[in-house]
């Protein structure tokens, strides 16, 4: 793991490097490490070098180690459904996985009997890929006010996957695609302000576009 941490320090000294050429502000830029894949000791390590933001995709991998865990603010990333909803609202700091609004439905409901506001991110599938979950660019900004206008949820931004495409220019389109897409609702509704994309290893790119939460897995610390 020594070598994991070495890499993660790594990132966060070439995501500070690229902030200042962008006159940008490293510390509102945070790293999401996803937790599949690690055990505790390894989560603990990376938290220690300056993780703050551990993403699970289930709730059985959380609740095996919570007792062990460091602090550290909690995201879920998995699939989302009735039977799995009211531990996720429980024990997660925001959800990012919201992907039709069905799902912010059921949220709503179960907040509305004990008072609690979920913070919701919505996934956009930005390449229309059938295969892929998440809004559609053309449909997430009505879906967005939709969801602004149901009670007992806070929608706070956007995650979205851009593969890491051998050809350049369609990385670069995908990616200006979901900038673009983000500032049009960062701008349209108030308190939409979180970006979330994969690990790619072009931080320029990444910080000019507006992401500010990057995910990492333990294969993008190999």
């Amino acid at each position: 793991m020594e070598y994991q941490v070495a890499r993660l320090q790594e990132i966060v000294t070439k995501i500070q490097y690229f902030c200042k050429l962008n006159f940008k502000n490293s510390v509102d830029i945070n790293i999401l490490l996803e937790a599949e894949g690690l055990d505790v000791a390894d989560i603990n390590s990376l938290i220690g070098a300056g993780v703050k933001i551990v993403g699970f995709k289930n709730i059985d991998q959380l609740g095996s180690i919570e007792h062990l865990l460091l602090p550290c603010r909690r995201h879920y990333l998995g699939e989302l459904d009735g039977n799995n909803l009211s531990p996720i609202l429980t024990n997660f700091d925001v959800i990012e996985s919201v992907t039709d609004y069905e799902q912010v439905r059921l949220i709503s409901d179960l907040n509305a009997r004990n008072g609690h506001v979920s913070s919701l991110m919505v996934m956009m599938n930005i390449l229309s890929e059938i295969r892929k979950f998440g809004f559609l660019p053309a449909e997430i900004a009505d879906n967005c006010y939709e969801i602004l206008k149901t009670s007992g949820v806070r929608l706070i931004g956007l995650n979205t996957y851009v593969p890491p495409l051998d050809n350049t220019k369609l990385r670069l389109t995908a990616l200006r695609k979901a900038g673009t897409m983000f500032k049009m609702l960062a701008g349209r509704f108030r308190g939409f302000d979180r970006m979330s994309l994969n690990y790619l290893t072009h931080f320029e790119d990444l910080v000019r576009e507006g992401v500010n939460e990057i995910r990492i897995g333990i294969k993008d610390l190999a």
